[in-house]
């Protein structure tokens, strides 16, 4: 954790048990959200998923039956101690599922609740900066 920004490596893996570097992110510039960034071996970005921070907390610890966001799905999978990610770039892809090590996920909360704790998120918007057209 540095200041305002929480990132985490995690390893995922597809579902034929093939291994892909990954990191999750969070800042207090985007209170809302959590971006996970798979990586290449060289470090670069290949393929980004912005969704809320809510959505994975409460998948983290319980499956819910009704899906908010059809491009990213998170869910605990059926071996204890793992969450499942499914996950589509747009509407036209086919999906992509993959399985990680619940622990690691936890640990990026729990920094990212010590940036910005629950429920104070708005209180940390630069209403300023969306009214005037920036992120």
């Amino acid at each position: 954790m540095k200041g305002n920004e929480v990132i985490a490596d995690v390893l995922m893996w597809t579902v034929d048990y093939q291994p892909v570097a990954a990191l999750l992110r969070y800042t207090a510039e985007d209170p809302f959200a959590v971006t996970l960034d798979f990586v290449d071996d060289a470090g670069r970005v290949t393929a980004s998923y912005r969704f809320a921070r809510t959505l994975l907390t409460a998948r983290v610890w319980q499956p819910v039956a009704v899906v908010p966001c059809d491009l990213v799905v998170i869910d605990p999978a059926r071996e204890p101690g793992t969450t499942s990610f499914i996950l589509a770039l747009d509407h036209d892809t086919l999906p992509m599922a993959f399985l990680t090590e619940t622990a690691p996920l936890v640990e990026f909360l729990r920094d990212s609740y010590e940036v910005i704790p629950p429920g104070s998120e708005g209180y940390h918007l630069d209403m300023d900066s969306i009214i005037a057209g920036g992120s």
